[in-house]
């Protein structure tokens, strides 16, 4: 039984696979086993894993239909044997010190999870650094918090996490769900922390990709994903502490206020918001709690009147297709 299974969704990522699998093998810590799960690629990202498959036996590869990457999730912790698991995005790299790193720090810590700064990488190449912060405690409710205030990435990778915080509860998956699944699973696994440590070492290369399902954050079925999160994260949330609901419900209403202000059609949207049992939040009460007098006026009367928006925010409104 190997020490760490890392995790790896992959769909339609033959220019990158090979550079995060190259990352992989990389690593200064042996006792692995890194299983892809190819989510029904049409161009050779499978072909290229097989490669690696046949090159080194720790490199397992599933392949499965086209079912998302939430489920592409679900079937590799399923299919993990690991101690502690950890995952990375097809294209994206782990540092080669960041199994031996986390692994010591969760180890030392008895911690539920660790959490590790990461290196961004935008299209032309120039690298900021990220940390971590945890401002409101390592607990349950600290680490909630610290996602619904956005000093917490709701990122799955760049951490390391116990087996059974990700296997000993009943996480609910999606088929088909591809935005936000981070977020989808972190929410869920959140009241069952006891202990998260922080450490600001960037083990990770997160990398900008054109193509990369955020980049389509306006397309109506990733919009659906993210407001089936909001909907999970918000119900979670409630678990732990209020004060976490309310902020989690205000990045809801926030998403949806940046949907129509950059032009996606106001009623589609607004629909899409009922159908998710979500359109009490858009009651001017409910607006006035979260956001005040000046902010609830101006999103009640974008999220209710079209036009509005052209009015408000003139130059800045781009009709999306």
């Amino acid at each position: 039984m190997p020490k760490i299974s890392i995790l790896i969704p992959a769909y339609n990522v033959e220019p990158y696979i090979a550079r995060c699998l190259d990352s992989v093998l990389a690593q200064t810590f042996a006792d692995f086993e890194a299983i892809v799960v190819d989510d029904g690629s049409s161009d050779r990202t499978l072909g290229i894993i097989d490669e690696y498959v046949a090159r080194d036996s720790r490199i397992k590869v599933i392949h499965q239909e086209n079912s998302g990457v939430l489920w592409a999730r679900k079937v590799a912790i399923e299919a993990s044997s690991g101690h502690f698991i950890m995952f990375a995005d097809s294209d994206d790299e782990l540092t080669p010190n960041a199994c031996e790193r986390l692994l010591s720090l969760i180890s030392q810590s008895a911690a539920d999870m660790v959490v590790a700064g990461y290196e961004s990488i935008d299209k032309d190449g120039v690298v900021t650094m990220k940390s971590c912060e945890l401002p409101y405690g390592d607990d349950a409710y600290g680490f909630a918090m610290a996602m619904a205030m956005d000093r917490m990435k709701r990122y799955l990778w760049s951490r390391i996490y116990r087996r059974e915080l990700l296997t000993g509860h009943d996480i609910e998956y999606r088929k088909g769900h591809n935005a936000c699944d981070d977020q989808y699973i972190l929410y869920q696994i959140a009241p069952y922390i006891n202990k998260v440590v922080c450490v600001p070492d960037p083990l990770y290369k997160y990398y900008y990709n054109p193509r990369s399902l955020t980049r389509f954050f306006h397309h109506e079925k990733n919009m659906r994903d993210v407001l089936e999160t909001h909907k999970m994260s918000i119900s979670m949330a409630s678990s732990i502490d209020s004060r976490i609901k309310v902020r989690t419900e205000y990045n809801a209403i926030k998403d949806v206020h940046y949907w129509i202000k950059t032009g996606c059609p106001r009623r589609k949207v607004m629909d899409l918001v009922s159908e998710h049992g979500l359109g009490h939040l858009f009651s001017f009460t409910s607006l006035l709690g979260h956001l005040g007098w000046k902010k609830a006026v101006t999103y009640f009367m974008v999220t209710r009147f079209g036009p509005v928006a052209r009015i408000v925010y003139g130059n800045n409104w781009n009709r999306t297709k």
